[in-house]
């Protein structure tokens, strides 16, 4: 079959990075994607360009209404970036276009959405992640919070906009109705701070930085010649050590989890560590972590990749007529157009058939699909809690003996049934339904089939060998339902030389090359970011593909096609490469990255300055990123310097040292609100380090009524992120918290046919439970 795309018309209106990446995947998959330059305060590199644009026919702007009119009636897909000052300039309201085209999916990927105070303010790539609550959680104690390279706040913006926009293009060959999206870059980072946000919600304290070392074996080491990163469960513990060789860890200051985490032992761990990696090679600690089951990462760059083996065999690389070799599609299965595989442009398109008028408006795109939640810890969680937002029945099946994690890994004291109260876990779980099955046992087996049966996706982010020895192999499931679709996401994919390497989030960061474009200013060490961002990452490509693995599916079953079913391997750190294609750009001319600190490249002056701490003494944090001489004149208003405003951007990074020190006089004693408040204003743009606790009284997330309570019969009131996929017509809200343990094995039983007497007997052999067997932390 062709691309899963084709046929699809996407008109892109991008100034920045965020619709550009949209438009770059969309076209990969198939669409037919035309772009209108729009007005940009700061234009893309050329490196952008060449990474997101290529392949991109270009559309002059539209002059009138009508111009507007023949594009709009015409596409399937619109994605945009520009905000609502920026809109009305243009003479668009979408609002109104979407009122006017009911069939017509609109995107709007913006830093703070379409309404509420900050809507027109500034936001580039720091401003958007210090808002979002992600940078005061990246860096050293002690110094700066810092900004992730690769502008990821505009690239999780990106990746965000791409899988809602297939996805309620699904909905659209489904219900006959488009949808208007209203996606904030601020609301994407603020709703995936891991387990830090919600633990400060629930009452903890604010989390600080904790560098790249988080405890002793959660974190990144000096080696013979590079860098690595260890980070390990509970579970994996007894691995390390016997990496290790040290009889001391038999002792049980090491071995007793409490006893590890006092302060002097966590100390001698943690040496232990340094001392053993500084005398051993990359190439010697990942063969040891492989032989052990260890997670252990390499921080490797764009240009390591290039030549790294077994990627390009798993089709991990668009190569390019020209030799240029750049990340290709996030996830394998569907094919990828390369930039050089342009399609015949019409002078204009034609246009579309509006919508059905019976089409019902306001139906979820993923309203009466099934998924079976086979996933742990956050990438899969993450990813199905998505899919139940988009309407889909979330079925999350755990095992009485190997449940997820997640529920257990930081329990809350003093509770009798901690699983069913971890902060954590309720987070990220919501709107499923909890089904446990014991897959060990003949009988859990049986019944995962019969549940397999009634399902249209099936999702695990396993190691790649565990489905497998589950018994689930592709042969089984296609004789349990041909037409299931199935999305592996194991951390290195199911097929190649690294399939077997075990790895969480931090583990793809160093992997993928995003570590190696964040560290502190003439620094050699990578950093990775304060969350494990490989995570949340990986699940949103993993939406996408779950989307593209239906509407494939749908195709093969109109064809008469059987098995109609798609088993998608979807490796996380080709989805983090995804990231950063023009880092991959640079490394093709031999280019390795520049640790800039909070500084960068283009914008200057860029940097992270201390305001007056909080009243109990919390440290308080402002960036301001200046990106156009008119910006620096009025920051220099403000300043009350305008001996400095004729400053070209080459003279003010000459000076920058200068500037830096005089922005930290100036913002030392302000609050961090009312200086940006200020800036803002004056058009300069600004943003606060909100910590795990401030980001949840931010105004603009208040304003837009971001923050959600989900009673939850274990747990205090509570906030937890909202649904930041914005649809105007359905309006997604979160419908049930998230699952206690085997809350619903009758109901779903039951609906297998499976009787009461027959349930009583699963309980009584443990295939299901309504509580861990043998529960432990982590």
């Amino acid at each position: 079959m062709g691309l899963p795309l084709a046929g699809v018309r996407v008109l892109e209106l991008s100034g920045g990075i965020a619709a550009a990446l949209a438009g770059r995947l969309l076209r990969g998959y198939g669409a037919d994607v035309r772009r209108i330059v729009a007005p940009t305060v700061a234009p893309l590199t050329d490196d952008q360009i060449t990474a997101c644009h290529a392949g991109k026919p270009v559309l002059p702007l539209p002059a009138d209404r009508a111009g507007w009119e023949a594009l709009l009636g015409a596409a399937d897909i619109v994605v945009a970036d520009r905000q609502p000052r920026q809109l009305a300039e243009l003479g668009l309201d979408w609002d109104d276009v979407h009122r006017r085209y009911p069939g017509l999916v609109i995107v709007s990927a913006t830093p703070f959405g379409l309404t509420g105070p900050y809507a027109d303010w500034a936001g580039p790539n720091a401003v958007g992640f210090a808002l979002g609550g992600l940078m005061s959680l990246t860096g050293d104690p002690g110094r700066t919070p810092l900004v992730t390279g690769g502008d990821q706040a505009e690239k999780l913006l990106g990746l965000n906009a791409f899988s809602v926009a297939i996805t309620c293009w699904y909905g659209r060959r489904r219900h006959g109705r488009g949808e208007l999206v209203d996606l904030s870059g601020q609301e994407c980072a603020a709703g995936m701070t891991e387990l830090y946000g919600p633990s400060s919600s629930v009452g903890g304290p604010i989390i600080p930085r904790l560098g790249n070392h988080t405890r002793a074996p959660w974190a990144i080491y000096p080696c013979l010649d590079g860098w690595v990163g260890v980070f390990c469960l509970a579970r994996q513990i007894p691995g390390l050590f016997t990496m290790l060789n040290d009889p001391e860890l038999a002792e049980s200051r090491f071995t007793d989890p409490l006893q590890r985490s006092e302060p002097l032992n966590e100390e001698a761990l943690t040496a232990k560590l340094y001392v053993h990696f500084m005398e051993r090679t990359t190439a010697e600690i990942q063969a040891a972590g492989l032989a052990l089951r260890v997670p252990v990462g390499v921080a490797v760059t764009p240009a390591d990749l290039l030549s790294a083996p077994g990627l390009a065999d798993r089709g991990a690389f668009e190569v390019r007529a020209d030799g240029l070799r750049l990340p290709g599609a996030p996830f394998p299965g569907f094919g990828w157009r390369s930039a050089d595989e342009s399609a015949a442009v019409e002078e204009l398109w034609s246009l579309r058939p509006p919508a059905a008028a019976d089409a019902p408006a306001g139906r979820l795109p993923l309203e009466g699909i099934r998924v079976v939640d086979l996933s742990m810890m956050w990438a899969g969680p993450y990813a199905t809690a998505q899919l139940g937002a988009m309407g889909a029945d979330v079925i999350k099946v755990e095992s009485p003996r190997a449940w997820d994690n997640i529920r257990t890994l930081v329990p809350q004291p003093g509770v009798a049934d901690p699983w069913n109260s971890a902060y954590y876990f309720v987070a990220y779980n919501r709107d499923k339904r909890s089904l446990t099955l014991d897959l060990a046992q003949p009988d859990g087996v049986a019944m995962m089939k019969r549940l397999l049966a009634s399902a249209d996706v099936l999702l695990e982010n396993y190691r790649a060998d565990v489905l497998d020895k589950l018994g689930f192999t592709d042969e089984v499931l296609a004789e349990v339902n041909p037409s299931l679709v199935t999305i592996s996401m194991a951390a290195f994919g199911k097929a190649g030389p690294d399939r077997n390497y075990v790895g969480f989030g931090p583990v793809i960061e160093l992997m993928s090359g995003l570590a190696s474009l964040s560290g502190y200013e003439h620094d050699e060490e990578p950093f990775k970011t304060g969350i494990s961002y490989g995570d949340p990452v990986a699940g949103l490509a993993a939406v996408a593909a779950s989307v593209l693995g239906l509407a494939r599916r749908d195709d093969r079953r109109a064809e008469g096609a059987e098995p109609a079913g798609v088993h998608i391997d979807l490796a996380q750190r080709e989805t983090g490469m995804a990231l950063v294609p023009e880092a991959f750009v640079a490394a093709n001319r031999g280019e390795t990255p520049i640790h800039r600190g909070c500084r960068d490249a283009r914008f200057v002056p860029q940097g992270v300055y201390r305001c007056a701490d909080a009243t109990d003494g919390w440290e308080q944090w402002l960036v301001v990123s200046v990106r156009t001489d008119a910006e620096w004149r009025s920051l220099c208003t403000l300043l009350g310097r305008d001996d400095l405003a004729d400053l070209d951007v080459g003279e003010r990074r000459a000076r920058n040292d200068e500037i830096d020190a005089i922005l930290a006089t100036w913002l030392r004693p302000q609050r961090p609100q009312p200086a940006m408040e200020r800036l803002q204003v004056a058009g300069v743009p600004a943003g606060r380090v909100h910590d795990s606790s401030s980001v949840h009284d931010d105004l603009q997330l208040l304003h837009r009524d971001y923050w959600v309570y989900l009673p939850q019969p274990k747990m205090i009131r509570h906030k937890q992120q909202g649904v930041h996929w914005r649809l105007a017509d359905a309006a997604p809200r979160p419908r049930r918290a998230a699952p206690l343990f085997g809350e619903h094995n009758d109901e779903i039983l039951a609906e297998l046919g499976v009787g009461p007497d027959e349930r009583a007997r699963l309980a009584a052999i443990e295939v299901i439970a309504h509580a861990p067997v043998n529960p432990t932390v982590g």
